[in-house]
């Protein structure tokens, strides 16, 4: 995760705590969109090569997904910050470890429901996500994919860069 504030008031105090989760939450994205596609799979009868290629591997490298994992924190930080509280919900964050643990339990609840929200709305990102990991830079595929998230990602998030 690169810590750094993508909107004015946005906290990068917040965003220090989702980086001490990263390598949980990226690995729960992954293991989301793994059971997405199969399951895609299972409904129209088929099983792809990306299945295949993808239903053993258990790592990957992180960097495919840091952009999604990171404009979805920014999304965390932005309506907590502007829609939930009418103002800084961290305005006051006092650094305690209860007040990190806090954050933290929200940070939890909030990607999965953000990551299903995107897949409803957008479908094919669990494809995406699966072949940017399985296919990595420099693989074309991999390649591929990662810009589509991009792209996806800064029409979706108006705060991004």
């Amino acid at each position: 995760m690169i810590v750094s504030s993508y909107f004015e008031d946005d906290s990068v105090k917040i965003g220090w705590i989702q980086h001490d989760v990263y390598g949980d939450v990226l690995s729960d994205l992954y293991k989301i969109a793994k059971r997405l596609h199969h399951h895609g799979e299972v409904i129209v009868g088929i099983t792809t090569q990306l299945r295949r290629d993808s239903w053993d591997k258990n790592s990957f490298d992180h960097r495919t997904l840091q952009y999604l994992h990171d404009m979805i924190a920014a999304q965390f930080r932005y309506e907590y910050i502007f829609y939930t509280c009418k103002g800084p919900l961290f305005h006051t964050f006092d650094n305690s470890s209860e007040e990190k643990e806090r954050v933290s339990l929200l940070w939890k609840e909030f990607y999965p429901k953000e990551l299903e929200r995107l897949v409803e709305e957008h479908p094919f990102i669990a494809r995406w996500i699966l072949t940017s990991t399985t296919y990595p830079n420099p693989d074309e595929r991999g390649i591929e994919a990662e810009e589509d998230i991009y792209y996806l990602l800064h029409d979706e998030y108006q705060f991004s860069c």
